[in-house]
C-alpha cells in the first residue's frame, strides 16, 4: 500500500481475533469430509460405519 508522502499512514487493526462459533462448524464440516463415504453408501460395510462412529463418539467425548 502506497501512502503519499504529506499524509499519515492510515491505523491498521492489530493482533488477531478468534471467531467464536467458527471452530464448531469448522470440526463438523472436517468430520463430514472425513467420513464422506458413508454419505454416498461408497462403502457400506458395517466395518467402516462402526469405525466412523467410534471416531465420532472420540472425539465428541472431548
Amino acid at each position: 500500500m502506497q501512502v503519499p508522502a504529506d499524509q499519515p499512514a492510515p491505523e491498521m487493526p492489530g493482533g488477531f481475533a478468534v471467531l467464536p462459533q467458527r471452530w464448531i462448524v469448522e470440526c463438523t464440516f472436517a468430520w463430514l469430509v472425513r467420513n464422506r463415504r458413508l454419505a454416498k453408501d461408497w462403502e457400506g460395510s458395517n466395518g467402516w460405519r462402526f469405525t466412523a462412529e467410534v471416531r465420532h463418539e472420540a472425539i465428541d467425548s472431548h
